[in-house]
Parts: structure tokens; sequence; C-alpha cells
């Protein structure tokens, strides 16, 4: 059973990249709900957030991401732009929503 008093505890916090971003949330927010670590991405300092969505691109590529119609709480969502690169990420709660952390 999903505990929404820690889901909202990530409501109305303020984007900060690579602290409070939509890669760090899922990351975060992941491990307080669905007591899962997701493994972390190397994104060097230097990278802006395109940079780190190719990366993340790159990563979806591996085995362990399936990609599904019916995704579970606790499953990644990444939202592509019309070309099909990655632009977002989040993570699924259940009854179509998710929780993620857009910038300004």
């Amino acid at each position: 059973m999903i505990d929404f008093d820690v889901v909202n505890e990530f409501i109305g916090q303020e984007w900060v990249y690579k602290t409070n971003d939509c890669w760090a949330v899922l990351k975060i927010a992941s491990l307080a709900i669905f007591d899962r670590k997701i493994v972390d991405v190397e994104i060097p300092d230097h990278q802006n957030d395109l940079a780190t969505m190719s990366i993340i691109k790159a990563e979806r590529k591996k085995p362990c991401w399936v990609p599904t119609d019916k995704p579970k709480g606790g499953d990644i969502v990444v939202f592509n732009d019309r070309r099909g690169n990655p632009i977002h990420v989040g993570l699924y709660i259940e009854k179509g929503n998710v929780l993620h952390c857009m910038g300004s």
C-alpha cells in the first residue's frame, strides 16, 4: 500500500539541477515510497539537462529497461519529444498518477 503522506512530501519542492531535478526525485522517491533503489546514471558535473536525457536514452537500451503499456507502482515513466528523444522522467504511483519534478 502506498503511503501518500510520503508522496505528498515531494509535492511543491523546488527544482534544483542534480539535487532535486526529475532524475533525483525519481531516485529518492522510488526508495522512499516503494523501497526500490534505482541505479544511478553517471552524469558529469558539466552536463546540462538535455545532455542528461541523452545519457538516459543510451541507458534505456539496456535489457533492464522494459517498455510497458500498463505501468505499475514504482515504474519509471520516460517522457519523449516528438522524435522519440527522452526529455523528462517521473515515477509512476498508481491510477495514472506520476510523481515528477519539472524545471522553471
